[in-house]
């Protein structure tokens, strides 16, 4: 289930089977904060490469540093890791302990030739969230990849998760965002700060977790703060009809204040034969008499991204 932006009204990669994140950097891991930021400096040399045709590169954020093993060197580690816990096995093994530990260095000798042999090495994979703005103009175009690299830091795969193009205003809005800088503002510093924190934790953790809907999520995000710097405060229902209003502009604009709106109210769907509120749904009433009622029905999730518009 996606984690949902709703905690913000009252209060930034997923490993994958067998990645192995690095330790957190500290002044005492030197090589492994060397090789990260040599991770990081060959990804942004490789976009720079890629979009300088395009438009100059913006660095927003890098995930974290995963250690990608192929089979023959996570076998090797777990050889590596039998052998180191022999000697706690003396009582099992007795006298011939030392000719087990010996053993166990001649299969690790041969593994290692093996992936010698081979060829085979462990490489690393790496999140990066960027934006290519053009030579001319103020808007940009917002992406995030996943990039697999070599040990030599070069690129070995990169998969585009999110294309984003937008505006002068939303870029500046998503420049904001990428700083948390604050969108609540108040005399009473404590409550600023929690709501502020707040709201850019569940963000992140809500595009982070977002699969489907992850450029929409990113756009309704510029919007909440937007919104919430104008309000200092984030009111759903107010929210999701200025949402339907600017669709409805674009789409619709000769419905646009005709009829009336009705109240955002959750939508009920079954799981498992349980109800469960999986969204929100806003009934745009154009025509209605004693008979009948049309209009449009949309339909938000519980992130309140706009994912579906049905005429009635």
């Amino acid at each position: 289930m996606r984690t949902t932006l709703y905690l913000i009204l009252l209060i930034s990669l997923n490993a994958c089977l067998g990645n192995y994140p690095t330790t957190t950097p500290s002044s005492s891991n030197v090589s492994k904060i060397s090789k990260e930021e040599k991770v990081k400096e060959g990804v942004s040399n490789h976009v720079k490469t890629a979009f300088a045709s395009v438009g100059s590169y913006k660095n927003f954020k890098f995930g974290e540093l995963y250690m990608l093993k192929p089979k023959e060197i996570l076998e090797l580690d777990e050889m590596i890791e039998k052998k180191n816990q022999l000697p706690l096995l003396y009582e099992y093994y007795g006298d011939s302990l030392e000719q087990v530990i010996e053993a166990q260095d001649v299969k690790i000798a041969f593994k290692k030739q093996e992936i010698q042999d081979k060829g085979i090495y462990p490489w690393y994979e790496i999140n990066h969230i960027f934006a290519i703005q053009p030579v001319t103009g103020d808007s940009a175009t917002v992406y995030e990849y996943d990039f697999e690299v070599y040990p030599n830091y070069t690129i070995k795969e990169a998969r585009q998760h999110m294309m984003l193009p937008l505006s002068k205003k939303e870029y500046s809005t998503f420049k904001i965002f990428m700083n948390q800088s604050p969108v609540y503002e108040s005399s009473n510093y404590g409550w600023a700060n929690e709501m502020n924190s707040s709201f850019y934790t569940t963000c992140y953790a809500a595009l982070e977790s977002e699969t489907e809907y992850k450029g929409e999520l990113l756009k309704t995000i510029i919007r909440m703060t937007d919104y919430i710097r104008a309000n200092n405060q984030f009111n759903e229902k107010d929210f999701t009809l200025k949402v339907v209003q600017e669709w409805e502009k674009v789409n619709l604009p000769e419905v646009v204040s005709v009829g009336k709106y009705e109240k955002l109210a959750p939508f009920i769907s079954k799981v498992d034969e349980v109800d469960v509120i999986t969204g929100y749904q806003l009934n745009h009433i154009v025509k209605e008499d004693s008979v009948s009622k049309s209009g449009y029905s949309f339909l938000f999730d519980l992130n309140f991204v706009l994912t579906s518009v049905k005429e009635k």
